[in-house]
């Protein structure tokens, strides 16, 4: 724990603690040994803390000694309570939400303080009334890379803003199926949102997700894909491209990387009927932006699937300066083409399209997991990016889509 002036960020009082010493233990004894390493004549005339120091001894500390405070509070029964008594018409528009005060106290405080309520656009009303000044979104993060960061979190907080939970790798499409279709039995229009990587999008996820994109589950599901198991130890999966080092896809006397192509995922949802499909790339964020929107709308309506090409330096062996620059490289060799559906339009459209591509040899020689291919290894992926592209091309012709997806 460390606590520091604002104004110029100098530390006057630290505490190493052990990891399982409760965030809100001795917080007063702290309080008052920082006030004592102050330099004579000066003073903490205002307090700052998070809500580990929201506790009754600290507040009356900070009032019978005159300082300002400002600590975050627990969102406890009674301060709900008094959070749900606020008027409407009390709150006012405040940055990227709303803001609102009312006066509180806790049992054993000695005077009531204000308690001023930030209203996010995310949170809602905070309780269960719809508001359309907002949009309502939960978020499902299955076994992998992501939750570590989503439903795991840090320090016993999420690392999101919207609720968020953690499915088996085989059933979140279906668990979003469910909770969407509550939503709309009881009025409510909540957006359904998936963050699973390829393992549980086109392997292990598989039968849930095709089976949802059947039935037009209304969700929008995004694919992170790094081509392969990188949270376990490497392994390869069903998007691992042809050639690739993995963990069990060795390179040897015998074996020389993954001996099949990749899973088209993209264009398997696409033969499912969904509503919309894209494939996106970190290293082209407008063209990301564009699809996450159009994926917000198709989601009102049915199955909304965006791939996204995400690159893992420690699993592909390469540095994490060059992430950007391979991005790029795998766009703009063809390797990863951007494109994306509607099925309301039909036909397959390039959303930055690439008139003069690279040599694959381009992207093939920033990353390590492909430094072993020989000269046929690196002929067969040219040869199938080629291939790829010209299918593409086809499919973004008018009714030539369709016409697969009918026989389909």
């Amino acid at each position: 724990m460390v606590g520091h002036l604002a104004e110029n960020g100098l530390i006057v009082g630290d505490e190493f603690r052990e990891g399982n010493v409760a965030p809100a233990s001795r917080n007063l004894a702290f309080i008052k040994y920082c006030v004592r390493q102050m330099p004579k004549g000066e003073r903490i005339t205002a307090l700052r803390s998070d809500s580990a120091a929201y506790q009754a001894d600290s507040i009356n500390y900070c009032e019978e000694n005159g300082i300002y405070f400002a600590i975050g509070a627990d969102l406890d029964t009674s301060v709900l309570t008094a959070i749900e008594a606020i008027p409407e018409d009390d709150w006012k528009p405040y940055k990227n939400g709303y803001i609102a005060e009312t006066i509180h106290c806790m049992e054993k405080t000695e005077e009531a303080f204000r308690l001023i309520v930030i209203r996010r656009p995310y949170q809602g009303t905070l309780f269960s009334e719809e508001d359309e000044r907002v949009k309502y979104t939960v978020i499902a993060t299955p076994p992998g890379c992501i939750p570590g960061v989503g439903a795991v979190g840090f320090n016993g907080v999420t690392g999101t803003k919207t609720p968020v939970f953690h499915p088996l790798l085989t059933n979140t499409a279906a668990m979003l199926a469910g909770i969407r279709r509550y939503y709309n039995r009881i009025g409510r229009d909540v957006t359904m949102l998936a963050f699973a990587g390829d393992g549980g999008a086109a392997d292990v996820g598989f039968q849930s997700l095709s089976g949802a994109a059947e039935r037009g589950e209304q969700m929008i599901f995004i694919c992170v894909d790094n081509e392969g198991y990188m949270n376990t130890g490497v392994q390869r999966s069903s998007t691992t491209p042809y050639g690739a080092w993995t963990s069990t896809t060795p390179v040897g006397t015998v074996l020389r990387g993954k001996s099949r192509d990749a899973k088209p995922m993209a264009l398997l949802m696409v033969m499912h009927n969904c509503e919309y499909v894209a494939t996106a790339c970190m290293a082209f964020m407008e063209d990301y932006y564009a699809k996450l929107e159009k994926a917000l709308e198709a989601a009102k309506r049915g199955m909304a699937y965006i791939h996204v090409f995400s690159p893992c330096p420690t699993g592909w062996r390469f540095a994490p300066s060059k992430l950007i620059e391979v991005s790029r490289k795998a766009v703009e060799t063809n390797m990863v083409p951007l494109w994306e559906y509607e099925e309301k339009i039909g036909n397959i459209r390039f959303t930055h399209t690439v008139e003069n591509p690279l040599p694959v040899t381009a992207y093939l020689s920033l990353i390590g997991k492909y430094h072993h291919l020989d000269d046929e290894q690196v002929a067969h992926i040219q040869r199938k990016t080629d291939e790829r592209v010209e299918m593409l091309n086809k499919f973004a012709q008018e009714g030539e889509m369709k016409g697969i997806r009918d026989v389909a």
